[in-house]
């Protein structure tokens, strides 16, 4: 009788920093280590650093009041051959999957300003989940890497 396979191992890294566009490099860093310990192959590591990019970038930009900065977190959890990337924040409520699809059928110069983002995230990503827990902003994005 063979015996079961052993399961994989979890790995989680997490990274808290200030929500300053200044700090994007040392966030680029932390998941290229993370990419790198676990062979994520290069187009999931670009998925991972585009959709990283996108939603912390507007943690940064628009979570907190002018003038403040308050912090953001993100944790890498790979688990088998999935990757979960989760950025959670303290700043003011706002669920980016409730905003509408982008359409993308429409010439340029008819669309609205916004969005494209959040729609690259949707079409890289296997999936987008969001939760308020508290005073505190959670996205989850999901993606298989094998």
């Amino acid at each position: 009788m063979a015996s079961p396979a052993p399961e994989s191992p979890t790995s989680v890294a997490k990274l808290r920093v200030p929500a300053e566009l200044s700090q994007l490099a040392l966030i680029f860093e932390f998941c290229i280590k993370f990419a790198d310990a676990h062979q994520i192959g290069e187009d999931k590591r670009f998925a991972l650093e585009v959709c990283l990019e996108e939603i912390v970038t507007n943690v940064m930009k628009y979570a907190y009041p002018p003038g403040t900065i308050g912090p953001v977190e993100i944790s890498l959890t790979l688990e088998a051959d999935t990757l979960q990337i989760q950025v959670l924040d303290e700043g003011a409520p706002f669920d980016p999957t409730s905003a509408p699809e982008v359409d993308t059928t429409l010439p340029l110069e008819q669309r609205p300003i916004g969005g494209l983002g959040l729609h690259m995230v949707r079409k890289m990503m296997d999936a987008v989940h969001y939760r308020r827990e508290g005073e505190r902003n959670l996205l989850t994005m999901i993606s298989k890497v094998a």
